[in-house]
């Protein structure tokens, strides 16, 4: 699967350009240098994700996903590709849990509130 580009940044060091899929999922589940990520660059991997459970990779999707979440919790798309990608794993008490998490992140949105 072709992807654009995607750099990790450890602290101290240059950004390192990932162009495989493997690698980026396998950098993933295993934490560390994907604390790193930089904000503009999460789109590229919700992008990621969203494709690999498309063509029912959805163990490396839910792995992609989670971290996501793991980045910006308020944002429910990632929450929705979580539960989507673990319902696909056949895991619909998980996915449920998921999909409450995005169901959250627009409860707790108030109308011309900013927390920003």
């Amino acid at each position: 699967m072709e992807i654009p580009t995607l750099s990790i940044v450890k602290a101290g060091s240059p950004p390192r350009v990932i162009p495989d899929v493997n690698e980026i999922v396998s950098i993933l589940a295993g934490g560390g240098e994907s604390s790193c990520i930089p904000r503009e660059q999460l789109e590229i991997l919700h992008n990621l994700g969203r494709r690999l459970a498309t063509l029912g990779n959805y163990s490396d999707a839910a792995v992609v996903f989670l971290r996501l979440c793991l980045h910006d919790c308020d944002d429910r798309r990632f929450w929705m590709g979580l539960g989507d990608s673990l319902q696909g794993m056949g895991n619909p008490e998980k996915a449920i849990d998921a999909y409450g998490m995005a169901r959250l992140c627009g409860a707790l949105e108030v109308p011309g509130l900013s927390m920003t």
